[in-house]
């Protein structure tokens, strides 16, 4: 039999990602008593993906001398089988124990690299990259116990919407329309909020763009002063073009499973209790975890988008250590926004010069 040895770790990914490679008959769990509810969420995914899961508890995960006691004497009992060890989670001494014990009878181990996405085999140094990538964004949130609750791809995305996001894309690449462009936009969102202002009043120019929008993409009547359309509509017209606008750039470019609009949530420990969240945009590219947020309002102070800012760095925990946040701002931010989103590890895109080259800015 084939048994893949791990250790539980508030990275679960790394335990999850080799599967592929390594393809056992089972997968046995080294779980200790600070890593209890990490362990179990290991341990529901894989027996999910439909693995023979076995756990084995660790009682003293820093002493040398116990863990060798327990690792030998399970070992004991699983000489015969081919034993294959993941020594990427658990404690150091559990790490450095395990390989030991294992290695010295001739079971091979191996140690998981997350920022390149390479499973490293210490007995004779050899690669294999590109782990995980074959991991979709649901099961990789469920290893950080995160559920989604909705979701949204751009083939179930309206027609329509994606060519009302287009047009407004394309009017904010023409030659010095951008800042106009913007207050524009500015002007419908407060006409598709649920209390609508009634004194927007817009330029000649502005009013031929409505009416061109109206025309071409058929989803809305400008009557009365007001936008007469569907509440799915509205709320695209208020914001949700610009997730469509990023999340049609991330295509071919080596992200894959590219959702807009996910909602998610996180058991907790109190029973039937849950944290509900929301991001614009999510996609995968490897191993690792894309969050974008997507604002399109005009920020008054740089207290104001800094609150933005920490909000995104705060969800940036969902996909474990090699998650990419990305904020992205039609309005160019305060430059001491921008200085905070830089101190929290957040790439930023914004203003004009990096909507102009969107597709570029997105890369990896």
């Amino acid at each position: 039999m084939k048994i893949l040895f791990c250790m539980a770790t508030g990275q679960n990914a790394v335990n999850i990602n080799p599967l592929s490679e390594i393809n056992p008959d089972k997968v046995v769990v080294a779980i200790t008593e600070g890593m209890q509810k990490n362990g179990q969420t290991l341990v529901d995914e894989l027996k999910n993906l439909g693995k023979s899961v076995e756990s084995l508890s660790i009682g003293h995960e820093n002493s040398l001398k116990a863990l060798q006691k327990q690792f030998s004497t399970w070992l004991e009992h699983h000489i015969d089988d081919e034993i294959i060890v993941n020594i990427t989670g658990g404690t150091k001494p559990m790490s450095l124990v395990a390989y030991q014990v294992f290695s010295e009878w001739g079971f091979r181990c191996f140690y998981c690299d997350k920022d390149s996405s390479q499973l490293i085999w210490l007995d004779d140094e050899s690669t294999v990259s590109g782990i995980g990538s074959k991991v979709g964004l649901e099961r990789y949130l469920r290893t950080y116990q995160y559920h989604i609750t909705q979701k949204t791809t751009l083939a179930q995305t309206s027609k329509k919407h994606k060519e009302y996001a287009k047009v407004l894309y394309e009017e904010l690449c023409k030659p010095g329309r951008y800042d106009n462009t913007c207050t524009f936009i500015g002007k419908i969102h407060a006409l598709t909020q649920q209390n609508p202002l009634n004194n927007i009043n817009f330029t000649s120019e502005e009013d031929v763009f409505l009416q061109h929008l109206e025309k071409t993409t058929e989803l809305f009547e400008f009557k009365g002063g007001k936008i007469i359309c569907d509440d799915d509509t509205k709320k695209m017209m208020s914001g949700g073009w610009l997730e469509i606008i990023i999340a049609d750039a991330l295509r071919g470019d080596q992200y894959r499973d590219i959702h807009l609009g996910v909602f998610f949530e996180k058991s907790t420990q109190r029973k039937n209790s849950s944290t509900k969240q929301e991001l614009d945009v999510m996609a995968m590219y490897q191993d690792k975890l894309l969050i974008v947020e997507c604002k399109a309002k005009k920020w008054e102070t740089t207290a104001q988008a800094s609150e933005a800012i920490y909000k995104l760095k705060a969800l940036s925990d969902i996909g474990g250590l090699n998650t990419l946040p990305v904020f992205v701002s039609l309005r160019e931010l305060p430059s001491g926004a921008k200085t905070r989103a830089a101190e929290q590890g957040i790439r930023i895109i914004s203003g004009q010069a990096d909507f102009k080259a969107l597709a570029h800015k997105l890369r990896p």
